[in-house]
């Protein structure tokens, strides 16, 4: 199928090369992948069934291997890289030919009638099926072992009148880089976000762009993604020690200044103040501490934690009738306490209906006068503290008004500040 073609060979280094001096990526190791056309492992399967009796093979080497070592020798020549599986940075060469797949894939059909059609379909199709969409690795990885001696022989085997079109895809795996936030504006969400479906987003209007912009220029990647221990409402504040996070850059070009190897560990702690220290003077809205870079297994321990984690808040709370301080004291008193939390109205849109039991761990009140006061208390993850203050409808019970002895909906939450994420993190040591 062309695929031992010096001129193509030529034509893919030549690619290759373009693509790396254009895209900058700080390597001098690469893996390398290869994508050969459908058509390509029908036909090896097919010989291997003619020519070659069980547990045979090709050579010393199957074809794609051969092919692989082929293309991975002229890279490692042109440019120096290093072919090795520890490496983080992917060469992958994308080779297509479709000018057999209606035949090959009517071969399939006529030798597997009843199952070669409907392998692979999990549900009934609502549009016309596409012409060879049917025709893919997997099925003919599932077929291909299955046809007899017969069968490949009756195969018309033709080369190719038309030449492989090859493509190159140059992939970094994703780097993390992790700390903690202050939220200070009670007008700023944490993720991209508008007032409704036809309202575009502010640009730049939220922590995750304030924070994931900036990374994503230094480090030169594709894209971000911004990972939290959970959120706050766009009127709360995030004080404290922040909360934790971390943001995924997709395809970095740049990262040897921000190494997660302990040979680097110097540069990385200085590049990652000076990011720290770049983002808090562009914006009076957040702050961050603690940058530092992490691996995919903290980020599985970030997720994971935000279900164990104890939060404490401080809430400004209004009154319709004049309060007792002797009353609020008590409050104190008053936990532990479960509570059973409706999933409230204001999030029904975007959360299933259901009962949630939370705890509030502990609670105390500041009177300001005889209708306004302080309350902080350290509640589970996941409590929903403004509809424990001012009970939703009855869908909090006990709410807070209940625990003063008032009629719910008496008392409601001005403002609110989460003070603390009781999680462990960035990590103290690097991996």
């Amino acid at each position: 199928m062309g695929l031992f073609d010096d001129q193509l060979l030529i034509k893919v280094a030549e690619d290759t090369n373009s693509r790396l001096k254009g895209e900058g990526f700080d390597t001098s190791t690469f893996i390398f992948a290869l994508n050969l056309p459908t058509s390509f492992h029908l036909r090896e399967y097919i010989l291997r069934k003619v020519y070659f009796k069980d547990g045979e093979s090709f050579g010393k080497k199957a074809f794609k291997n051969e092919a692989s070592d082929y293309f991975m020798s002229q890279i490692n020549a042109s440019f120096g890289y290093k072919p090795t599986l520890s490496s983080d940075f992917t060469v992958t060469i994308n080779l297509d030919n479709k000018e057999y797949e209606t035949q090959d894939n009517d071969f399939l059909l006529f030798a597997f009638p009843n199952e070669y059609s409907s392998y692979g379909s999990s549900r009934k199709r609502k549009t016309e099926p596409v012409p060879n969409e049917g025709f893919n690795k997997n099925k003919v990885s599932n077929f291909g072992n299955r046809l007899t001696v017969e069968q490949c022989r009756s195969f018309k085997m033709a080369s190719p009148t038309t030449k492989l079109e090859a493509t190159v895809q140059l992939e970094r795996e994703a780097i993390y880089l992790a700390g903690r936030y202050c939220k200070f504006s009670r007008c700023l969400p944490q993720s991209p976000w508008s007032v409704d479906i036809d309202t575009p987003s502010i640009p730049g209007n939220s922590v995750s762009e304030k924070i994931g912009n900036i990374l994503k220029d230094f480090t030169k990647a594709d894209s971000h993604k911004f990972l939290a221990s959970g959120r706050e409402d766009i009127d709360v504040r995030m004080l404290g020690e922040g909360r934790p996070f971390a943001v995924e850059l997709k395809n970095a070009r740049l990262v040897k200044g921000i190494s997660c190897h302990e040979w680097g560990k110097c540069d990385m702690e200085s590049n990652c103040r000076s990011l720290q220290d770049q983002i808090n003077k562009a914006s009076t809205d957040i702050k961050i501490n603690s940058l530092v870079r992490v691996t995919t297994k903290d980020i599985d321990n970030l997720i994971e934690g935000q279900e164990d984690k104890q939060k404490s808040y401080t809430a400004y709370c209004y009154s319709k009738v004049p309060l007792d301080g002797e009353l609020l004291k008590e409050l104190a008193t008053k936990a532990p306490i479960q509570l059973i939390q409706k999933t409230p109205v204001r999030v029904l849109k975007r959360r299933c209906l259901m009962d949630r039991p939370r705890m509030i761990n502990s609670m105390s009140a500041l009177q300001m006068d005889p209708f306004h006061f302080y309350i902080r208390m350290s509640t589970q993850a996941g409590t929903y503290v403004k509809e424990f203050v001012h009970g939703d409808f009855g869908r909090t019970r006990p709410c807070l008004s209940e625990l003063l002895g008032l009629e719910t909906g008496t008392v409601d939450i001005l403002q609110l500040d989460v003070e603390e994420v009781d999680l462990p993190w960035p990590p103290k040591k690097l991996g």
